[in-house]
Formats: C-alpha cells, sequence, structure tokens
C-alpha cells in the first residue's frame, strides 16, 4: 500500500511538471491513465459467520472481515466529449483478519485464523457531465471477480491430541459481477486531473476450491461448515470510495500505421 502511495506521489510530480499537450481536432482527454487507491465495506456475510467446530458456536470472531482496501490501475477512452470507456484492474486487500480465539483460562488454547484477497477486471461505459469548471461522470458495467482465502485451524482437545481439520491454503474462485459509480474530477492541469468515485458493486463469487494435497490435479471445494451441504461463498458486495490521479494523452500521430 505504501509503494502505490508513493507510486501516486511521485506520479503527481511528473505530470505536474510535464508540458501539457493538446492537438486541434481531437478530444484533448479522449485517452488517458490513472492510478486508484481506496477503500470500502464487503458483506462476506458468510465467510464472517465460519464456526470452525461445534465448540466455537456463538462466539463472535474476534476480528470480522468486512472492511477492505484497494489498489489499481485504469485505462480511459472518450469516444464522444460526453461518453467513453473506463477499462480497470483494482486488486482487494483484506485490512482484517477474521481470528477465533477460545482458551480454558490455562495454557491451553484453540484458535481459527481466515484471510483473504480478491481482484476486479472491468469495463464500465462512461457518461460525463460538465459543471462549473468540473466534470461529474456516471459509470456502469460488467466486472470479472476473484477470490482467494487461507484458513487456518487448530482446535486442543483433552489428552494433548489437536483437530487441524478444515485448514487449507489458496482457495480460489472466480465469478461474473458488475459496478456502478458516480464520479468528480477536479482539473489540476489541462491533461492531468484528479478523481474522487463513490460506487457499489454486485460481486459474489458463489464457489471456492483448493488443490487436493493428495492428488494435484483434484480441486476440494470449500463448504459452510463441517455439517452443511452447501458451498461457502465469498461476497465482494458492497460499496466504496477510491480518489484516481488521472494523466491525459495524445498518441503518436503514426500509432495506427506504423511504420517498417
Amino acid at each position: 500500500m505504501r509503494k502505490l502511495v508513493g507510486a501516486l506521489v511521485v506520479a503527481t510530480t511528473l505530470v505536474w511538471s510535464s508540458p501539457s499537450v493538446s492537438t486541434a481536432g481531437e478530444l484533448s482527454h479522449k485517452y488517458g491513465l490513472e492510478l486508484q487507491l481506496g477503500g470500502g465495506l464487503h458483506l462476506l456475510t458468510d465467510v464472517n459467520d465460519y464456526i470452525p467446530a461445534n465448540n466455537f458456536a456463538g462466539i463472535v470472531p474476534a476480528e470480522e472481515m468486512m472492511v477492505g482496501g484497494q489498489f489499481g490501475v485504469g485505462i480511459l477512452y472518450r469516444s464522444m466529449p460526453n461518453f467513453g470507456w473506463q477499462f480497470g484492474y483494482s486488486r482487494f486487500v483484506s485490512l482484517i483478519d477474521q481470528k477465533f480465539r477460545i482458551s480454558d483460562g490455562n495454557s491451553t488454547e484453540s484458535w481459527a485464523e481466515q484471510t483473504m484477497s480478491g481482484s476486479e477486471l472491468y469495463a464500465m461505459a462512461t457518461w460525463y457531465f460538465p459543471w462549473k469548471s468540473w466534470e461529474l461522470s456516471f459509470g456502469a458495467g460488467p466486472a470479472i471477480y476473484n477470490a482467494t482465502l487461507d484458513r487456518s485451524v487448530d482446535i486442543a482437545q483433552e489428552g494433548g491430541s489437536h483437530i487441524t481439520s478444515g485448514s487449507f491454503s489458496d482457495a480460489t474462485g472466480k465469478s461474473l459481477g458488475a459496478l456502478g459509480t458516480f464520479g468528480l474530477e477536479i482539473p489540476l492541469r489541462e491533461m492531468v486531473g484528479l478523481n474522487i468515485q463513490v460506487g457499489g458493486r454486485l460481486a459474489k463469487v458463489g464457489k471456492i476450491e483448493y488443490e487436493d494435497p493428495n492428488n494435484s490435479s483434484n480441486r476440494i471445494p470449500v463448504y459452510l461448515n463441517s455439517a452443511s451441504g452447501s458451498l461457502l461463498p465469498v461476497d465482494f458486495t458492497g460499496g466504496f470510495v477510491k480518489i484516481s490521479l488521472r494523466g491525459y494523452f495524445h498518441p503518436a500521430n503514426d500509432w495506427r500505421s506504423p511504420g517498417r
């Protein structure tokens, strides 16, 4: 995360100090690139409701996974003055790992922990609306979502034995979803802007699987719990806020037909 913040600062400095470019007869903001940083809330109800064993029933996790950060990159293409497309990739970073703790008051402690991450690859049709010296926008479109979940379980029993069933790493899955955003772009220079977006996403990954440690060609699905036949979904659905640094440019005149 700190590396991305540093990249934003460096990019701001470079584009601020670089000369502005414009070409007559073409939209000045037709092509653009952006760096994104933000965060939001995710549902993740089923992940948070996971119970590692019967003696954990009724115990609320010490930490629930709901708040997450995100960072990413985007490509901007405006085909008309008030309409264009946004293509981008966002990486979800869980700021909170889910943790369970049970202690017998002596030296015995049982625990379970889940960590999670994900990503979003999207294409949004976007409409632009000039407002004073700023610009408002509305975008919506489909997205592909990926989820990764790791789980570690260690339940101490009488006699010194331990239950570790339910542990796995790199359980992954993907699904098709959608997102929409409202944005406000503040011009910093002729070809540089700061964009603030609020939005929401429908992003439920209905099935995640991990590699069978005894057979690498076999994938094992993750269930809600040991007593359920239902699959565990990972639901990134929720609202978010992100800030983007945008730089616009004109490609070289011969980019469509480069010399040989």
